[in-house]
Formats: C-alpha cells, sequence, structure tokens
C-alpha cells in the first residue's frame, strides 16, 4: 500500500508573513531568483545595505529581523565593524596615524636593521656597508629589528604612533579606542521556509505572479463570503471584473492527492458559488 503524502506547508505562518506587502515582494524575488543567502555590503556612503533589498541597514534590519521572528529567516552574525561613535549611520572609516606629542599626521616611518656584526641602525644608512664594521651590508649580513616613526613637525622620534579613524561622511576623527563595535548580520533562510518555497508555496506564488502578468489582481490566501456566511480561505483569488475566482492548490509527492483535500475544496467552491 502507497501511503498518501499530500504537501502541506509547515509551520510558518505564511499567511501573516504575505499579509505585509513588503514581505510578499521579498518572498517573490525568493522565489524569482533562487536566494537563500542576504549578505550585507558597506555602501559608498557607508552604510550596511543589503544588495538583494535594495534597501538600508535601519530598515533593513527591521524587515529582516521580522522575517526572522516569524521563522522564515535564521540571523547570524559572523563580523564585526568599526563605526563612527557619534554618527551611527556611517561606517566608512579610514585610519589616521598622529604623533603622539603633537598630534601631526606628518610622519615617517622607518626600519632598523641589525649588521651581523652586531652594529643596529636604520636602513639608509646600510646603502652598500656597515658604517661601524665596513663590510658589506648585503641582504643576507641584515635582520629586521623592528620600525619606528619619526614626526616630520616636531622631529620626535617613536615606536608607535596614536591610531585615530577618520569619519569620511561627517569629517571628522577620533580615537581608534572611541570607535563603536558594530553588528553586520546576515541571514538565510531557514530548512522550513527553503521546503515550502520548493515545494507548494513557491508554486503558488509563481502562478501568483503568472496571472498578475496577464493584467489581473491577485490576492494570495484571499478569502471570499460563501452563501452560507462563513469566510472561506484559498491559496489564490483571482479577481476578474466584478467576479472573484479562487484557486486552491493540492500537491502530493509520490501518491494521487488526497480526496479529503479535494473535498474541502469542492465544498468551498459550492458556498462560494465559483467555478
Amino acid at each position: 500500500m502507497v501511503e498518501n503524502r499530500e504537501v502541506k506547508l509547515l509551520t510558518i505562518n505564511w499567511q501573516k508573513v504575505l499579509f505585509d506587502p513588503k514581505l510578499l515582494s521579498f518572498v517573490e524575488r525568493v522565489v524569482e531568483k533562487k536566494v537563500e543567502s542576504i549578505l550585507p555590503s558597506i555602501s559608498q556612503s557607508g552604510e550596511i545595505v543589503y544588495p538583494a533589498l535594495g534597501l538600508s541597514s535601519g530598515e533593513a534590519v527591521q524587515f529582516l529581523d521580522a522575517l526572522s521572528g516569524e521563522g522564515v529567516l535564521e540571523r547570524k552574525s559572523e563580523t564585526r565593524l568599526l563605526g563612527c561613535p557619534t554618527h551611527e549611520d556611517s561606517l566608512d572609516l579610514v585610519p589616521r596615524l598622529k604623533c603622539p606629542h603633537c598630534g601631526s599626521m606628518l610622519l615617517r616611518k622607518g626600519t632598523l636593521l641589525q649588521h651581523n656584526c652586531g652594529f643596529i641602525g636604520n636602513q639608509e644608512v646600510f646603502v652598500s656597508s656597515c658604517p661601524k664594521c665596513g663590510k658589506p651590508s648585503s641582504p643576507q649580513s641584515l635582520r629586521t629589528m623592528g620600525t619606528w616613526y619619526e614626526c616630520e613637525s616636531d622631529k620626535q622620534r617613536f615606536a608607535a604612533p596614536n591610531t585615530f579613524l577618520y569619519c569620511k561622511k561627517y569629517d571628522h576623527d577620533f580615537p581608534i579606542q572611541n570607535a563603536n563595535i558594530v553588528d553586520e548580520p546576515s541571514y538565510r533562510l531557514t530548512v522550513e521556509a527553503r521546503k515550502d518555497l520548493n515545494e507548494r508555496l513557491g508554486l503558488i506564488i509563481s502562478l501568483k505572479r503568472g496571472i498578475e502578468s496577464s493584467g489581473r489582481t491577485v490576492q494570495i490566501f484571499g478569502s471570499i463570503l460563501g452563501a452560507s456566511g462563513v469566510q472561506h480561505s484559498f491559496d489564490l483569488v483571482v479577481e476578474g471584473g466584478s467576479s472573484k475566482i479562487p484557486v486552491d492548490i493540492r500537491l502530493a509527492t509520490d501518491a494521487p492527492v488526497g480526496v479529503a483535500g479535494v473535498l474541502a475544496t469542492y465544498a468551498k467552491a459550492l458556498d462560494t458559488k465559483s467555478k
């Protein structure tokens, strides 16, 4: 005996999700483009954006978190960014090195080398030979000991400069230790959502878009009031002039569609006088 397995929607409340026009538009794009992951990027203005949605960070995260709350998406935070502590919408930051004594950015970086005779000096003194022993200063005879910085403004030398970040969007800088740590979340369809979209729901949405391309208005998971006074729900309700045409979709994986599902749709069609 072959078990009849009618394909049904899983635990996600798709009626609630698709009632919102923005969420419905997103799900339609997921089906059309076969999107499984929604990854962030940084725009030219220094904001987190999600190219798949065309939304900026604040609006997009609120939108995507709503889908996460309904079990459609899974949120993951795998990276962190540095953000401007004064302006939350600015992530376009450029490092700046400053003299710890006078704050000048006119710095020069040097390298300290040691000759195999033991003498340590700046890289520029080893032009051809060691100034101490006079022997050739070949790459094999030298090893790097470290780096140093020199300020061209006050001529001071030091081991490490102060690091600042320059906020390009609002034209100011700040110490790197004052930077905000900003979450850069990515999103992925849950297993349940992928299953639904690959089966019955995907077919419902594709059919909706196909009917709409002919100029008709289609309501997904719409309802029609029956003669009995009962409001009947259908997968699609197609509006054509003054009439409404209900559509129910029944799928089965390895056997004919169950009689119960067909009878349920037939009963609703009779009550709503639909053909």
